[in-house]
């Protein structure tokens, strides 16, 4: 199986990743990649984006979806969600809401949290991975 690239910022890079313990940063150099997309979304597209935002078939992702969209647009770290209690398939209308922004939101704080080790960071390999196509998205809804 092919592992992930740890799509990074360079602001995540130096202000966090370089910050983890040598150990762990050694692990992960060669599999780290700095995002260079920068269509990263308006708190109006946000904005938006929940007003249009339904979860109605999901109470659950209701909430926990729109506690992360607030912290996101506050610019405040994400806590990880509890996925048991949020339904696969409404995950990417959940990452579409949040955007961007709020994915990188999530993966800083999993970052910073107190017990970062190599599942956190395959975690956040993935979220990166998320927000790459959603700069993606983002650029060529721009261009």
């Amino acid at each position: 199986m092919q592992k992930l690239p740890l799509r990074l910022t360079a602001d995540e890079k130096t202000h966090i990743f370089d910050k983890l313990p040598e150990p762990l940063r050694k692990k992960w150099e060669s599999r780290l990649e700095i995002e260079t997309l920068e269509s990263f979304e308006s708190v109006e597209e946000l904005k938006s984006r929940l007003e249009k935002l339904s979860f109605d078939e999901y109470p659950d992702a209701v909430k926990v979806g729109e506690k992360a969209l607030k912290a996101a647009m506050k610019g405040k770290a994400l806590k990880a969600m509890d996925a048991k209690k949020f339904p696969q398939e409404a995950m990417p209308r959940f990452f579409h809401a949040i955007g961007a922004c709020g994915i990188s939101a999530m993966m800083q704080a999993a970052m910073q949290g107190e017990d970062v080790d190599n599942t956190t960071l395959e975690s956040v390999a993935g979220l990166s991975l998320i927000r790459h196509v959603i700069l993606q998205d983002n650029s060529a809804k721009v261009a």
